[in-house]
């Protein structure tokens, strides 16, 4: 019951106080608090915090939680509604960082087979949270065995954890395509230097050829008046895909869309540092025999997640809740659902 409590406790100030992706300055300070008069090492990285309980043992096995919110405005009628205006922990967030903090609180008080770092990792939400993480000194410095992750997801069981092996999430690639020409009046108009004709030949042209659960615009900025033709316009794109080879194939292809339109000027960047999340066959064999993981297909969420993968033997799970889908205003969940995930990463202490 005390650990139910603490759970919610932790969990419900952290909701209260999001912050933004490299912004998580007050996260980092509690939970700093939280674990100073442990008998654990503290680094700070950037605005994310590594916990390390060196017990002297062979290996290093991590477990992570990420610490950033989102611009998301939340529209939950609750006593512990979020306090920071237009920001949200709407990915459920907060609820992992609680789980870590008190899997820290479990390894602290108890004499274990391992050494064990708790990556609580800033700005998973957009680019540059996990390469800081590996990038960092302590990093460099320490070989991990094995890096856990835990992430609530809606749509599945509640209270059930669910994995899958070999490749479980997508890379996904953020595309950012700037059209540029001349601003005139309408009356002047040439369809060839028009930036939003442009970019609708274009939107035309890329729905045509990529299938929708993978490809999506997510904004469209152009324009300056409804009588001055378009002289530059933004598209913002995730693009989603499960095999590195794959995504090239497709990239090449928008290049080749964006070519045809020679009469604008079109810059374009492609960001592909998250890689498709990819969990160790042989690990979740191991893991299946110290706790029950149910199996489940393939998702379309993304995770910087993946980075981890480069560097250490990686499992990346999901905890089912009942809420809302990640990413929308009204994104909650039942705090007592938090158990099991600490229960889930606990069982995964003394593994070998």
């Amino acid at each position: 019951m005390q650990d139910r409590d603490e759970l919610k406790i932790i969990r419900r100030y952290l909701h209260q106080h999001p912050e933004l992706s490299f912004q998580e300055y007050n996260t980092q300070k509690y939970i700093i608090s939280f674990f100073d008069k442990m008998n654990c090492k503290i680094y700070k990285v950037k605005t994310g915090v590594l916990i390390y309980f060196d017990f002297h043992k062979k290996d290093i096995i991590a477990f992570r939680a990420e610490e950033d919110a989102l611009s998301i405005e939340e529209t939950n009628d609750i006593n512990y509604k979020s306090l920071n205006k237009g920001i949200s922990h709407a990915c459920g967030h907060d609820g992992h960082m609680a789980i870590l903090m008190m899997l820290g609180k479990y390894i602290n008080s108890h004499y274990l087979e391992n050494n064990y770092l708790l990556i609580f990792q800033p700005s998973e939400e957009k680019n540059g949270g996990s390469r800081c993480i590996i990038e960092s000194e302590f990093f460099k410095t320490h070989k991990i065995k094995y890096i856990f992750a835990l992430h609530l997801y809606p749509t599945l069981k509640e209270g059930i954890i669910y994995s899958k092996s070999k490749e479980f999430l997508p890379m996904c690639v953020e595309i950012d395509i700037k059209i540029k020409s001349f601003f005139t009046h309408v009356g002047n108009r040439n369809y060839l230097y028009d930036c939003n004709y442009i970019l609708s030949l274009i939107m035309k042209d890329l729905y045509h050829h990529f299938n929708k659960k993978i490809f999506n615009i997510g904004y469209i900025q152009g324009g300056v008046a409804r009588n001055i033709v378009c002289g530059e316009t933004t598209l913002l794109i995730t693009l989603r895909n499960y095999k590195y080879e794959d995504y090239l194939k497709q990239k090449e292809i928008i290049i080749n869309i964006l070519k045809k339109y020679s009469t604008v000027k079109i810059n374009y960047r492609f960001n592909d540092d998250f890689l498709p999340v990819y969990n160790d066959e042989k690990l979740l064999k191991r893991i299946g025999k110290m706790y029950h993981v149910e199996l489940t297909n393939k998702k379309t969420i993304g995770d910087d997640f993946s980075l981890y993968n480069l560097i250490s033997t990686t499992n990346y799970s999901l905890l089912g809740v009942k809420s809302a889908f990640l990413h929308q205003s009204d994104f909650d969940f039942n705090d007592d659902v938090l158990l099991v995930g600490l229960n889930y990463f606990i069982s995964l202490l003394n593994i070998k």
